[in-house]
């Protein structure tokens, strides 16, 4: 046999045994998901991933190509147009698009860069890694207080923090509920300031019909396994500017200069250097794998389905838990907000006759995990101890959030019967109360 239909008769045998994992994987994933929580477990995420998804991944890794590449620029268009954003990039974490995103703003080779010493707003209720970009890059951080009913960053609380130093505004869309990022467009456009949204707990929701991510200078995503979009590990970050993502590009990749649009200009002007190997920004490593990529991108395709699920789950909870207004106070959708129900959040009413403690225990020995919500005040964590930052008011709503606050998991994988058996046991408790 000639080595060419030798190699011919190879690949049309390794393509049936591509067909065959592809049919064993349907085979595995008939039943749903790769596997569900124990009967009598309620954790903070599940699977929501099957043989779309794995059988995407299986395909890169049999291909010559894993690390970033064309599945890498594919998922990120898709993922531009289903938001409504000019300019996707996509990393490796959600934690690294915000390290990002604030390092192309204070980037030298922008007009008009974000300096050392510049203030940036932010919610006290928040996130370690959406400060600590702020801090690691010489910004300073102004906590200010959160609306007592949403959590998200209170706009008249902004307009307090404002001074000639101010030059950001951050806010997240905290658990899937909407900041009133239109009145903080405002208040930006008048102090000319920058407005950037942290969406790594938001995909998919919208205020007023506009996806959140989409209001600001730059929006940043997470694709962490519980959250609403799974690539295992991954984050995006979404803008209008073509110069900042073309900037973005650049700096997740080294500071190599080849993603630039400027590459060949800039490889003119400096010829002693070879062009394979021309750097024109400090820069990281914050690429991700094609894997990841195709993962995401069949994930994509089931976004709105998980939402949807997030949404009646929350429906469910908020409906059963509404008779309890004298011992929990439930928080609500932002005005015009399409919510997407990260977690389910709730805080202990004043005055009820048990801790968060004392539910957290009742709930965790019938298998729901919970958590505290965020960081609570983040001002009052020794990790604040290390940062240069000013705070105004008295954070009192963040305060409440910090003692009272107490949420749950939820997935576009949790099952409204199983959603049903979280409430049987939350109310179980309360009427023990009532």
């Amino acid at each position: 046999m000639s080595a060419e239909i030798h190699r011919w008769s190879t690949m049309a045998d390794r393509e049936k045994i591509r067909a065959e994992l592809h049919r064993l994987l349907g085979e595995w994933f008939a039943g749903g998901v790769t596997a569900e929580a124990p009967e009598n477990r309620y954790p903070l995420g599940v699977p929501t991933y099957g043989a779309e998804e794995v059988t995407a991944a299986l395909d890169v890794l049999l291909s010559d190509r894993l690390t970033m590449g064309p599945k890498v620029e594919a998922f990120e268009r898709a993922f531009a147009a289903r938001v409504g954003a000019k300019q996707a990039v996509m990393v490796n974490s959600g934690s690294s698009a915000n390290l990002l995103a604030f390092s192309v703003l204070s980037s030298s080779l922008l007009e008009r860069p974000l300096q050392r010493g510049d203030e940036v707003i932010v919610p006290a209720l928040t996130w370690p890694t959406t400060i600590s970009p702020l801090t690691l890059l010489g910004l300073v951080p102004v906590f200010v207080d959160v609306d007592p009913v949403t959590l998200c960053l209170d706009p008249a609380c902004v307009k307090a923090a404002i001074t000639e130093k101010t030059r950001a505004i951050l806010p997240i869309h905290v658990l899937g509920n909407a900041a009133r990022v239109d009145a903080l467009q405002e208040i930006a456009k008048a102090h000319e300031l920058l407005l950037i949204e942290d969406c790594c707990e938001a995909l998919g929701t919208e205020l007023g019909g506009k996806v959140a991510g989409t209001f600001g200078d730059v929006g940043t995503y997470s694709f962490f396994y519980s959250h609403h979009l799974n690539t295992i590990e991954g984050g995006m970050l979404v803008t209008g500017s073509d110069e900042i993502a073309d900037l973005a590009r650049v700096m997740r990749t080294y500071g190599w200069a080849r993603p630039s649009t400027s590459y060949d200009a800039l490889a003119a002007r400096n010829p002693e250097i070879d062009a394979r190997f021309l750097f024109m920004a400090v820069g990281f490593n914050f690429r991700p794998t094609e894997i990841q990529a195709a993962f995401g991108f069949e994930q994509l395709a089931k976004l709105d389905a998980f939402n949807d699920a997030r949404r009646r789950n929350a429906t469910l909870w908020s409906e059963r838990l509404a008779k309890y207004p004298k011992l929990i106070e439930l928080t609500r959708p932002s005005e015009g907000c399409l919510h997407t129900w990260f977690y389910y959040p709730f805080l202990v009413a004043e005055g009820a006759p048990f801790t968060r403690e004392q539910l957290s225990e009742h709930l965790e020995s019938r298998g729901i995990e919970t958590r505290t919500i965020l960081t609570g005040n983040f001002v009052k964590q020794p990790a604040a101890e290390q940062l240069h930052y000013r705070v105004v008011g008295e954070l009192p709503n963040t305060e409440s959030v910090m003692r009272r606050g107490i949420m749950f998991g939820n997935s576009g994988g949790l099952s409204e019967e199983r959603a049903g058996q979280m409430a049987d046991i939350v109310c179980e408790f309360l009427d023990r109360q009532d």
